[in-house]
């Protein structure tokens, strides 16, 4: 597990280290994100043993932009509403997924949905346009602690197991901010799962 200050992050380091399946923890607009390439099935085993994780329990991802969310997932004018006022930003959205793609175990849903979050953290927004692919985005932490705000919470949880994450990008303390609202959205029906930063 090497840390690297945010001011020697390479962008196109970060991204090589992503295509190659390996796993990085970055900074967000809420805590500090774990994660890796979406689509890397051995990657999301990875975080998901990282965690301690239920694998029954399926994982957000985040996208570059509401332009790419909509190539992934089905698209209606709730959503767009919902995007348009909140994203980027600590909205997490769950809709069904169009069938063009295979999605590995952990990240779609056994009801076929997904969840998508478009950051508006600018570090990880700028590797996610380099990377163009969407990359899971859970919280740095093993399953169940508290959200880490600081690297020393990420070091003293991940850090101590057998599969730690490749790399953490140190940004310094993050503000203490509650997690990502998440918000259903089946047959034009809006169900709340997690009340977070942002209130609807």
């Amino acid at each position: 597990m090497r840390i690297i200050p945010r001011e020697k992050v390479v962008i196109q380091e970060i991204v090589v280290e992503l295509k190659a399946g390996k796993t990085i923890v970055y900074p967000t607009e809420t805590c500090y994100g774990l994660g890796c390439d979406a689509l890397n099935a051995e990657a999301v085993v990875k975080i998901f043993t990282s965690k301690g994780r239920e694998t029954g329990k399926p994982m957000l991802m985040l996208a570059s932009s509401i332009g790419e969310v909509k190539t992934f997932i089905e698209w209606n004018e709730i959503i767009e509403k919902l995007a348009l006022d909140h994203w980027p930003g600590a909205l997490t959205i769950v809709a069904k997924a169009k069938n063009s793609r295979e999605w590995p175990a952990g990240i779609i849903g056994a009801d076929n949905t997904l969840a998508f979050r478009v950051s508006s953290h600018p570090l990880i927004t700028n590797i996610l346009q380099e990377f163009n692919n969407p990359i899971v985005s859970t919280s740095a932490n093993f399953s169940g602690g508290e959200n880490p705000y600081r690297v020393e919470q990420i070091i003293n949880s991940l850090g101590q197991g057998k599969t730690k994450p490749d790399t953490v990008i140190d940004a310094g303390d993050l503000p203490l901010q509650l997690p990502s609202t998440v918000v259903q959205v089946l047959d034009n029906h809006i169900k709340i799962l997690r009340q977070g930063l942002i209130v609807l």
